[in-house]
């Protein structure tokens, strides 16, 4: 009886060696992952930020292109503001002569 105790003991034995030799190999796969997730959010974090950072730009690009447009835009207006006080300025001139000739006397040079 106590033969039969002693293989069912040791049978036993070497079944929790095995389950444990299997066990500890899961927890090593199951480190290796984990390292290797850790790894790969470092990866997506750096990626997202390099993403980020090239949003950013193609924003700052586009408001320094709208910039300039409206630059242009302004510069145009004040071309044209000039060119309109240009010609007032000339009006004035042409009025200023013709009041003094109809006022008696001769044409201002």
């Amino acid at each position: 009886f106590f033969f039969v105790l002693e293989c069912s003991i040791e049978q036993l034995n070497v079944q929790l060696q095995e389950e444990q030799g299997k066990y500890a190999k899961l927890e090593l796969i199951h480190s290796g992952e984990s390292k290797q997730n850790g790894e790969l959010e470092l990866e997506v974090t750096r990626l997202k930020a390099k993403v980020e950072e090239m949003v950013q730009r193609d924003v700052e690009k586009q408001n320094n292109e709208d910039l300039k447009k409206e630059v242009k835009s302004l510069l145009s207006e004040r071309s044209r503001l000039q060119d309109l006080l240009r010609d007032a300025d000339r009006d004035k001139t042409i009025l200023a002569d013709l009041l003094h000739c109809v006022r008696g006397g001769s044409k201002r040079t």
